[in-house]
């Protein structure tokens, strides 16, 4: 499974600082997003979950870490996708 957190790209520091707080191994994008047609620097967060780890926990802490961006970056709403995949580290 690959989790993505999508939220806009403010206080970014603070983000980075909260998203190791959760997860240990984690990938950051800046991609350009749009929200209610307004463009915006966004970021996308991405979580493999390995095997050995628990998807309901990686869910739940995912949740957890999505709801704290939001408050942090003062938003409407932040984005999650859980995505089926085999992730393997080799």
């Amino acid at each position: 499974m690959i989790i993505r957190i999508c939220t806009e790209d403010t206080n970014t520091e603070a983000l980075e600082a909260l998203i190791a707080r959760h997860f240990d191994c984690f990938a950051l994008y800046h991609p350009v997003g749009y929200w209610k047609g307004t463009r915006e620097q966004a970021l996308t967060i991405e979580i493999a979950v390995l095997p050995g780890d628990s998807e309901l926990i990686a869910c739940a802490t995912a949740r957890q870490l999505a709801q704290a961006i939001k408050t942090l970056n003062a938003q409407e709403a932040v984005l999650i996708e859980y995505l089926d995949a085999n992730n393997e580290l080799v």
